[in-house]
């Protein structure tokens, strides 16, 4: 509640937040005994998240504008709330995922425990020498079509 000298009974104000994110406010405000009430709609990324977390179906997957990057809505379980996660997991040349499931990040905190792990110069090490002990895939013969020369 914000302290107000002198508005009409009814308003509705429209400003942009005062930071470098493309989101605009829509506040409904009523006054009350000098006292502005108002019910905040915050258009944008934020919106359409809240939306996809009330509307989705679970399990449903929503690309984003980051080629590989998806969110998640992931059903309640075992006493954890309904809730978004965001999939890791590569595109192919449609914009498909390549994976039955890719890497899941529940929040901010998981992103920065994996960041940790994958910036570790070990790891591409390890990889490169797991490439070269594991067997090669064998090669599929492509088929030629059946074609009559003329």
């Amino acid at each position: 509640m914000i302290p107000v000298q002198h508005v009409s009974s009814e308003t509705n104000i429209l400003f942009h937040a005062p930071f470098n994110i493309n989101v605009c406010i829509c506040v409904n405000a009523k006054v009350f005994e000098g006292i502005l009430i108002s019910r905040i709609k915050v258009s944008g990324l934020e919106s359409k998240l809240a939306e996809f977390l009330k509307e989705g179906k679970d399990w449903e997957r929503k690309a984003t504008t980051l080629q590989g990057v998806f969110v998640l809505k992931m059903p309640a379980y075992r006493g954890a709330p309904v809730r978004l996660a965001v999939e890791l997991n590569p595109v192919d040349s449609e914009g498909r995922p390549s994976k039955k499931r890719g890497i899941l990040l529940r929040s901010s905190k998981e992103l920065e425990e994996y960041n940790k792990i994958l910036s570790d110069n070990r790891i591409a090490n390890l990889l490169k020498n797991i490439d070269s002990v594991n067997p090669k895939p064998a090669k599929k013969e492509e088929k030629k079509p059946d074609v009559i020369e003329l």
